[in-house]
């Protein structure tokens, strides 16, 4: 299987401008581009469970129930979901951490492990949607999403689903994630926060006949991968989903092809999708319109 068809998209990021909550200062770390106010705290997350779950895991429940709200049809059993992210949920683990050592361990929310292990936001997506599908979750600092959208393939290919939401979700607002980082890329960009979302099927168009542009030639470049040099990330995946989505929308509305860095070696070729795959207007849908940047 070599073609996708992308169905609809979605993205939660801080704006531009827009400066990481406190506690977590820039000094020594460049701007910060997160979100200012804590995603765990959304009329879209029950407060309960805002309680017990990382802000990466919220801003996943955030943006794939938005994704969802776009796509006219999908059979939950053959749906799966495939997260990239760099680190899992250490804003949760820090405090957890903290009471550990200057409390003791009965002082320890048994959340802890489950908020921040790495396919938290995986598991969450897919018990509040019901998707019962193939899931995976990949974790690297380069790699990963290009891993994700390996696996999606080969859940595709498979027969496991028919459709797959792919991408990067992350929340690096964490002081020991942070300032490791600050130490090893000290010129990093991009947002340390947010969530970047696909919603793909096999071949030139989904069963409903839905398709705003293509994805095709997944492939692996070793040389690519070994290449010195290069822009440095805070998070490549979410960084690397962030160029994936606007290549995805240039080519739905202008018909732009092009080929965008997934990370670590793996790259995939954009076009706009042919005028079977387009909606009746021949114009991408107005849920993919709206589904590109929550305000």
């Amino acid at each position: 299987m070599d073609t996708f068809s992308v169905r609809a998209w979605a993205t939660l990021l801080p704006g531009p401008e827009e400066r990481l909550r406190a506690p977590y200062p820039a000094e020594g770390k460049g701007h910060l581009r997160g979100f200012a106010d804590d995603p765990c705290v959304h009329e879209g997350i029950p407060a309960k469970l805002g309680r017990r779950i990382d802000p990466f895991a919220a801003l996943a429940l955030r943006v794939v129930t938005r994704l969802l709200s776009g796509i006219t049809t999908f059979d939950p059993d053959l749906t799966g979901v495939f997260f990239a992210n760099t680190m899992g949920g250490w804003s949760y683990a820090e405090k957890e951490v903290a009471l550990l050592t200057e409390k003791g361990p009965h002082w320890v929310h048994p959340y802890f492990v489950t908020a921040w292990f790495p396919p938290a936001a995986q598991g969450e997506v897919t018990i509040l949607h019901g998707l019962r599908g193939r899931s995976k979750t990949t974790t690297g600092g380069t790699s990963a999403l290009g891993e994700a959208f390996w696996l999606a393939r080969d859940a595709l290919e498979h027969g496991a689903v028919d459709t797959v939401i792919v991408g990067a979700v992350e929340s690096l607002a964490a002081s020991v994630v942070l300032d490791t980082l600050a130490g090893r890329s000290p010129a990093a960009e991009g947002p340390v926060e947010g969530a970047v979302v696909l919603a793909l099927s096999a071949g030139e168009a989904a069963s409903d006949g839905t398709c705003h542009a293509v994805l095709e030639g997944l492939h692996y470049d070793k040389e690519a991968r070994e290449r010195p040099g290069g822009r440095r990330f805070w998070s490549p995946p979410l960084s690397h989903a962030c160029a994936l989505v606007e290549a995805v929308a240039a080519a739905a509305d202008t018909g732009r092809r092009s080929e965008a860095d997934l990370g670590g070696g793996y790259r995939v070729s954009i076009r706009p999708a042919s005028a079977v795959g387009r909606s009746a207007s021949g114009q991408p849908g107005e849920d993919t319109q709206a589904l590109r940047q929550e305000s």
